[in-house]
């Protein structure tokens, strides 16, 4: 048994080294300071080791640190439950699976499908003993298993001769997941428009469909923020590119997008065409900036535009080109990016096809050998891994800034979060001040601080609705606040009942986008008709009716580590009951969202959970917790309950620069009760320097009366509205109602109370 080694310890936060010493980190931004190891050790036994903090063993393991893979045994106990490892499709309780950290693109989003487009090498186990999480840097082949290779155990393998463990205690998973926030690095808030609605298809095929589907939202009332552009956009798509012929004139496209209110985001893929007289490709090359093969030529593989090469993003000149390339795409008004195929995702990788090719021709020469078969030849393509191949080696090689060569398969799952700290810094470059908006498919702890992730390419189906919520909430609490999944499904038919319920959910998605392949009907809310783009359209209000809690939510997200939405689990860990459901949600601490993930239901059951009184938020029943309830769900209406003694600010829009002059705080309130009613610029990082508006509303309730405080917490932004609406959930009427000492005149909850905050 090898030595196992601190490299360092704080008061939450052990880490332990394994195998030979890596240096530095893609994911982890400021690792814990040395403390003397005073709350925390590692006791070894014949049989492994103890993690101890405070002479409470956490939980036991075993190592092999001597062979490659390196093994690493944790034990399980009866009880345990295991939460995260990212994007995975699979349950919020992740025993009994097998997990491949690979980025690769994927497009089977099921069960078999793995590894995905995301690794996320992190899980928590938790129980009414303990909870920890373990997170293992490094960002090349990690395999997980959870009790199926051994019963009772996590098995481990890393694909390396060192990697560093961090060990995440907490006394519940807030901590834990708090501490994951803070080791990965916190994101910044999004522009204000990027948690609006958005609208993409792949493709929008030309200027004019693009403006016709824009106006078309607009003369429908549909609330809409963004419209997107997928690769049809480009000359042969090749990055930073138009096709002339179809988008002849992408500037005045642009500015008439803006005059209606819309922010124009364009795809851009990792690989470059080998192409003469092509700014990009000979802008990179003139640093020699792309990944190598092992003679020290461009590593070529085939993508849409053909054959292409792939930057070399570990090398900060190269970083620093691609940001000059972002900067300029930016400086026509286009206002985000929609990084894609950055797994990266090879079609067909040349150097290993013509090999293979050379010996299929030369093997069929020889009569007295057998035939070769398809099985027998190597992977030449990156797309579409099952469990049965853990992975396909991309046969290629970066050069650090001191000039060393490292091989692909070390850097791989952090690939995309280089190029996404690229285009950040393009953003940067042309505007300093400003906020970004980057989307991602690919993804590795810490992508976060600089994009938004999605789960890449899933279906029109029932299941992949459902399967959507785990998958988010799992994202959120490994650390990814900004994620969401395709609203409709990417690829197949969606029916109108799958798009209502879908577009029900996604407004409740951190990030919330209607997208859909050429290849499958189309999917704009008005498309199936008269009847159903109501519901739809009253699904995208929805988004906007709760956009100023969601925002608030975000701005806390960004400096708190806490996630925008979270499972049951999260905020009521004492409730075991909670411990497996993730077949609803919460939005903040007090919003709870109970998805239709089922064709023809119109009611659903819902659980409520203990400690806390519920209320339904359209009927304004009220509900004790601890207990499932039916929830009414027609067709037009997705169940809602707010928790009792809380609030939430409400709005109406038709996008972000039309936000109605005044919110409401609506507030259940049998007791006591605290609002916070947060707002700023929305685009700068002003926020940063005290720029923003904050205002505290305290009710407090005593039998038939109700009495509000208002006080401004902050004031270093002016907002655009003067007054605020005070709307009382619950079917008690209220006799007195007090603003601060004075009394106001209401009887019912119904009633609207403007409260003037001194403009």
């Amino acid at each position: 048994m090898g030595a196992v080694r601190f490299s360092g310890v704080n008061s939450n936060i052990a880490v332990i080294q394994l195998g030979r010493p890596i240096e530095g980190s893609f994911a982890v931004v400021q690792p814990p300071p040395p403390s003397g190891g005073a709350e925390w050790r590692i006791e070894s036994s014949t049989e492994g080791w103890r993690v101890v903090r405070e002479g409470v063993e956490i939980f036991w393991f075993s190592v092999n640190e001597e062979t490659r893979p390196i093994t690493f045994r944790q034990k399980l106990e009866l009880g345990d439950k295991v939460y995260g490892f990212g994007e995975k499709y699979a349950r919020l309780n992740r025993r009994y699976k097998r997990f491949n950290m690979w980025n690769v693109d994927q497009p089977y989003n099921q069960p078999s499908g793995d590894p995905t487009y995301a690794s996320i090498p992190l899980y928590i186990v938790f129980s009414a003993k303990r909870c920890f999480g373990v997170y293992f840097d490094y960002a090349g082949y990690i395999g997980f298993d959870t009790d199926i290779e051994r019963v009772g155990e996590v098995n481990v393998k890393v694909d390396s001769e060192g990697v560093r463990v961090y060990v995440l205690w907490g006394e519940t998973i807030k901590d834990v997941v708090a501490s994951i926030y803070s080791l990965f690095g916190r994101f910044t808030l999004p522009p204000k428009w990027a948690l609006g609605y958005h609208q993409c298809r792949y493709s929008y095929m030309s200027q004019e469909e693009v403006l016709k589907v824009a106006s078309t939202i607009r003369s429908r009332g549909i609330p809409c923020d963004a419209i997107w552009l997928d690769i049809d956009y480009m000359d042969g798509y090749a990055d930073f590119t138009w096709c002339v012929d179809r988008f002849p004139s992408p500037k005045r496209m642009i500015e008439e997008l803006h005059t209606m209110g819309f922010r124009l985001v364009t795809i851009v893929d990792v690989g470059l065409p080998r192409r003469e007289g092509y700014h990009p490709y000979h802008l990179l090359a003139e640093a020699d900036g792309f990944m190598e093969d092992e003679n020290g030529e461009p590593f070529l593989g085939v993508v849409w535009p053909g054959v292409c090469v792939f930057p070399d993003f570990v090398r900060s000149e190269v970083r620093a080109r691609w940001a000059r390339l972002i900067s300029d795409w930016l400086a026509q008004g286009v206002d985000g990016v929609w990084l894609d195929m950055n797994e990266p995702s090879i079609f067909l990788q040349v150097a290993k096809a013509s090999r293979e090719l050379k010996r299929l021709c030369e093997h069929s020469a020889n009569t007295e050998q057998p035939a070769l078969t398809l099985r027998s030849l190597p992977r030449l393509s990156t797309v579409g891994l099952d469990k049965t191949e853990r992975m396909v080696p991309i046969d290629a090689i970066h050069t650090n800034d001191s000039g060393e060569r490292v091989a692909h398969s070390v850097i791989h799952n952090a690939y995309s979060l280089l190029e996404a700290w690229a285009t950040h810094d393009g953003f940067k470059l042309l505007n300093p001040e400003g906020r970004w908006f980057i989307l991602t498919r690919a993804g590795f702890p810490g992508i976060q601080r600089y994009a938004a992730l999605w789960t890449g390419d899933n279906q029109a189906d029932w299941g992949q609705l459902e399967m959507s919520v785990p998958q988010l909430l799992t994202l959120s609490m490994c650390g990814l606040p900004f994620v969401g999944a395709d609203v409709g499904g990417f690829g197949d038919d969606a029916d109108p009942e799958l798009m209502i319920r879908w577009t029900q959910l996604g407004a409740f998605y951190p990030f919330f986008r209607n997208h859909s392949s050429r290849y499958s009907n189309r999917r704009e809310p008005w498309v199936f008709g008269e009847a159903y783009e109501r519901c739809i359209r009253d699904a995208v209000k929805l988004r906007y009716r709760f956009l100023p809690q969601l925002y608030a939510l975000f701005k806390r997200a960004a400096e708190g580590g806490e996630p925008v939405i979270r499972p049951l689990v999260y905020e009521f860990p004492e409730d075991e009951a909670t411990w497996d459901i993730d077949s609803e949600f919460l939005v903040g601490s007090n919003l709870l969202v109970a998805p239709v993930t089922q064709p023809g239901l119109r009611a659903r059951a819902v659980y409520l959970p203990s400690g806390s009184k519920w209320l339904d938020y359209w009927s304004h029943r009220v509900h004790s917790g601890g207990g499932w309830v039916l929830a009414d769900a027609p067709l037009e209406r997705i169940p809602i309950f707010i928790r009792e003694n809380t609030g939430v600010v409400v709005s109406e829009a038709q996008h972000i620069n039309t936000q109605n002059s005044k919110p409401v705080i609506e507030a259940y309130v049998e007791a006591e009760a605290r609002v916070e009613l947060y707002d700023d610029d929305g685009s700068t990082l002003a926020y940063k320097r005290g720029e923003y508006f904050q205002l505290d509303a305290h009710f407090v309730k005593h039998e038939n009366t109700l009495s509000i405080i208002t006080k401004k917490l902050n004031t270093g932004y002016k907002p655009s509205y003067t007054s605020v609406g005070i709307r009382l959930l619950g079917r008690e009427a209220i006799e007195n109602l007090n603003l601060g000492t004075i009394p106001v005149e209401a009887q019912t909850f119904e009633y609207t109370l403007n409260v003037d905050i001194d403009g």
